[in-house]
Order: C-alpha cells, then structure tokens, then sequence
C-alpha cells in the first residue's frame, strides 16, 4: 500500500489510508482490548498489550494525516549518517587519557 500511496496526492493518500488502514487498525484495538480482559495484569503478553495500548495515539498518528509515512526510514537513515558522523569524530580526536587530564587540572 505504501508503493501506491507514494505516487497520489496527500488527499488521495488520506482517503486511502482511511479506507484501507482505518478498519484493520480498528479490529487490532478491539483484539487487544479483549486480550487485555483476559489476561492478568502482571502477565508478560498483558504488559505487552499495555504498552500497544499506551503508544496508540503514536501508532495510528498516519491515518491522521496524510503526509506521515507509514515508516520511519528517513529518520532512522539520518540517525544512522548522524552516528556515523560522531564516531568519526571521535575516533580522529580520541579524549586524552585520565592521568592527562588530571594533570592538566592541577
């Protein structure tokens, strides 16, 4: 589906995603309420289920919107050149070593 909304415009996208996105996300929350019901509250699946629960808003925020992707790819590609960058950096200016700077402090 993202293929195809990638290639029409924001309103179309919305419509589709609305469409398309809208009732599978709706039968999710519904499974998870009902295994919330069953399932005790200290029990790992339960914990699980909360935290689904708890991001809901973050989860479903791109049936909201049109011009949020379903992924997260761009931002995890300039978090990865951001590291690359920052290693990089470290690696050509090493910090001194700790007897060196306990020294330059006195």
């Amino acid at each position: 589906m993202e293929k195809q909304a990638k290639e029409i415009s924001l309103a179309e996208r919305f419509a589709l995603l609305q469409a398309q996105s809208q009732p599978v996300l709706a039968q999710l929350r519904e499974k998870l309420l009902g295994w919330k019901e069953q399932l005790l509250p200290k029990h790992r699946m339960a914990e699980a289920v909360n935290y689904v629960l708890g991001q809901w808003s973050e989860l479903t925020v791109f049936c909201s919107d049109g011009a949020v992707p379903l992924d997260n790819n761009v931002s995890e590609r300039e978090w990865k050149l951001f590291r690359a960058a920052r290693t990089a950096a470290l690696l050509r200016n090493p910090a001194p070593p700790a007897a060196a700077q306990s020294a330059s402090l006195t």
